[in-house]
């Protein structure tokens, strides 16, 4: 079982630094990585102001770039989860990977919502050329798990979701993040139902002293935006229709397209090619309103996290007549003398 390299004399509680806003990127890329690792392990030390001594837990995920595991703090007890990177013994691969990973942390750390996965630490074990991230462990799981196991989502959930993932794109953009790769799987969530927004490895900060639009290729598929997928230049409305086909996911049981094909190019055909839309679900008109402001093909005509914020399926409240309902059992009731005194109070609350 592997532990963190971390030492300290004092036991400090995990602190986060905030009100920050996100530090530009640079990275000389002719420089030795591991070289740049010990800096940047440094660096993070002295922004954290205290070490984490941390022990390596067992692993709970395993993805593409790396694996997690739930590790323990050994000062307080606090469980965390370790994003564990083990780079690539050629040196050319090893660099674009720490310039990958490099720039997921200088957007996480700066980043404090409730609704977005929180940091803690960063370390590099040079005996095994592995960087290991410390972030807030959320043990109930993803979005995706609960889908395969609930199926489906009633409207109500998902617009507790919805709206806990519109609180935390808003604040994204408005610090020049978008996040674009926005599913079902990275997104955790709480035991008591509060979304963290995770995995910023796609993630891109834009500057607003230079261009506006990214033409990189970032994202999976199903959830992918139009002109991520024609490389015509996106910004923040790709995460928008994102969660329009999150949205589309939560309320039918499976991603958008899925019903088409499993193949990746066969997907981006079908989402490249003009006027094609995917399938809607069986959902309230105003769900289905929700949707469509988020998946128009013009990025351009796309609603911003702001404005559907503001829309009446997030903001929606009882009818007046389910009050108008409730007044009249109360007045109908008949009580013996005993309960009158709480009966009126009932009605006087009404």
């Amino acid at each position: 079982m592997g532990a963190g390299c971390c030492k300290s004399d004092d036991a400090h509680p995990i602190s986060r630094t905030h009100g920050h806003k996100i530090a530009p990127f640079q990275l000389d890329s002719n420089r030795d990585h591991q070289k740049e690792l010990t800096e940047l392990t440094l660096t993070e030390n002295t922004f954290n102001n205290s070490q984490i001594i941390w022990q390596r837990g067992d692993l709970v995920g395993e993805g593409v770039y790396g694996k997690v595991y739930q590790a323990m703090n050994l000062n307080t007890g606090e469980l965390l989860a370790v994003k564990s990177y083990k780079l690539n013994h050629d040196e050319e691969i090893a660099q674009k990977e720490l310039i990958s990973i490099k720039r997921e942390l200088l957007i996480l750390k700066f980043l404090d919502h409730p609704n977005i996965i929180k940091y803690f630490q960063v370390d590099y074990e040079s005996n095994t050329n592995t960087i290991d991230i410390l972030i807030e462990y959320v043990p109930s799981g993803s979005m995706l798990n609960l889908l395969q196991k609930y199926r489906v989502f009633s409207e109500s959930v998902i617009r507790n979701y919805t709206k806990q993932l519109l609180d935390g794109l808003d604040y994204l953009h408005s610090n020049e993040v978008i996040h674009r790769d926005l599913k079902s799987a990275n997104i955790l969530i709480t035991e008591n139902s509060t979304l963290k927004l995770t995995d910023f490895g796609c993630s891109r900060r834009f500057d607003s002293n230079v261009s506006s639009q990214s033409k990189s290729f970032k994202g999976s598929p199903y959830w992918m935006s139009p002109e991520m997928v024609t490389n015509t230049g996106h910004s923040y409305p790709s995460d928008i229709w994102s969660l329009g086909c999150l949205v589309i996911e939560m309320a039918s049981g499976r991603p958008p397209w899925s019903n088409y094909s499993k193949f990746s190019k066969d997907v981006l055909r079908l989402i490249a090619k003009p006027g094609n839309m995917p399938d809607m679900p069986r959902v309230s008109s105003s769900l289905m309103d929700f949707i469509s402001r988020c998946l128009q093909r013009d990025p351009e005509k796309r609603a911003t996290a702001k404005e559907l914020l503001a829309h009446e399926f997030i903001i929606v409240t009882p009818p007046a007549k389910c009050y108008d309902s409730i007044r009249t059992s109360a007045n109908n009731l008949s009580v013996n003398s005993s309960h009158n005194g709480k009966i009126s109070d009932m009605k006087k609350e009404l």
